[in-house]
C-alpha cells in the first residue's frame, strides 16, 4: 500500500526532475560544478524570460543563448545546455576574477572588451535577480 501511494504522489507531482525552473537550474549547476550557480541561474533567467520566452534561445533548449557567430546552439535539452555552459566556464573564467565583471570584459581584442551580453546594464539585472531571488533557489 505504501508504495502505491509513493507512485501516486510522484505522478501527480510530475517529473519535476527535468522541469525547468530557476531551482532546478541553480540545483543542476551546484551538480555540475558551475561556478557561481547562483549568477549563472540569474543568467538562464534573462536570457529566456523566466523560460517564458518564444522565437527565442529557448527554443533550441539553449538557456543561456548561446551562439557561434549565427544561429543558437541547439541542445537536446536544458540540462545539456548547462554541461556546455560548464564547459565553456572552464575554457574562458579565470576563477581569480570576479564573475561579474568577467561577463562584462571576457578578454579584450583591440582593447575592447568581450561582453557575454550585449546589455550594458547586464551585471545590474543580474545581480538584481541574485538579491531578490536567489535564496529561493537554494532551497530544496
Amino acid at each position: 500500500m505504501k508504495t502505491l501511494i509513493v507512485i501516486l504522489v510522484l505522478i501527480s507531482n510530475g517529473s519535476s526532475e527535468d522541469e525547468l525552473t530557476p531551482s532546478a537550474v541553480y540545483q543542476y549547476c551546484v551538480e555540475q560544478g558551475v561556478l557561481h550557480p547562483e549568477i549563472v541561474t540569474a543568467q538562464s533567467i534573462w536570457e529566456t524570460g523566466w523560460y517564458e520566452c518564444e522565437g527565442c534561445s529557448l527554443d533550441e533548449n539553449n538557456i543561456f543563448g548561446f551562439t557561434t557567430g549565427g544561429p543558437y546552439i541547439s541542445f537536446d535539452d536544458w540540462k545539456a545546455c548547462v554541461r556546455y555552459y560548464k564547459r565553456w566556464q572552464d575554457r574562458h573564467y579565470d576563477p581569480e576574477r570576479d564573475y561579474y565583471e568577467f561577463l562584462e570584459c571576457m578578454y579584450k581584442v583591440d582593447g575592447k572588451c568581450t561582453r557575454y551580453a550585449k546589455d550594458p546594464d547586464y551585471k545590474s539585472k543580474l545581480k538584481g535577480t541574485v538579491r531578490r531571488h536567489a535564496h529561493s533557489w537554494k532551497k530544496k
